[in-house]
């Protein structure tokens, strides 16, 4: 059994800052999830919350982080299991599928091996917050947020717009311009 897998823990912080996907649909993920016959690599969440389907770009950084980690598996098929069809394709350090509570607490080893003091709550979930408010910064349309967060209700998404608008202003008034 491994002890550290920088290129999984990598992947997974890519994936979920660079999709903002929630906890249990990462952990969820197999690679038949990424369609790569398109131009941009999608990922397709079957399935979501509230029995949700929707296809989320992926960055350039998080194609590079999970070519990094399947390869990886790849190379080491005696101590990480295979990427196939319906395996997962986040697996914990003794080769299981990944877990909700896992993935928390990867996430705060991680943090605290870096020295970041972590809030209570979700750590992951931060990382969709992250997601939905970088989005409404950059004027991504409302509508499109919430198709990206496989959001149902508008009202959850307009918690991003909301907040970008008071980042805005504040940064405006810092500036002067206001």
């Amino acid at each position: 059994m491994r002890r550290f897998w920088p290129a999984r823990d990598l992947a997974i912080i890519e994936f979920l800052d660079g999709t903002g996907i929630r906890a249990s649909e990462l952990c969820a993920l197999r690679p038949r999830d990424i369609d790569w016959t398109t131009e941009r690599p999608l990922l397709r969440v079957d399935e979501g919350k509230g029995n949700k389907n929707r296809e989320v770009p992926l960055p350039s950084r998080t194609v590079y982080a999970l070519n990094a980690w399947t390869s990886e598996r790849a190379v080491h098929p005696k101590t990480t299991p295979q990427v196939a069809g319906g395996r997962s394709l986040f697996i914990q350090n003794n080769g299981r599928p990944a877990t909700t509570g896992w993935l928390d607490q990867l996430l705060r080893t991680l943090a605290d091996r870096a020295s970041v003091q972590l809030p209570d709550g979700a750590v992951a979930h931060a990382f969709r917050h992250s997601y939905g408010l970088r989005t409404a910064m950059r004027g991504v349309p409302t509508n499109l947020i919430s198709q990206l967060l496989g959001h149902q209700d508008p009202k959850t998404t307009a918690i991003y717009t909301h907040a970008a608008s008071r980042n805005l202003i504040a940064a405006l008034d810092d500036a002067g311009i206001l």
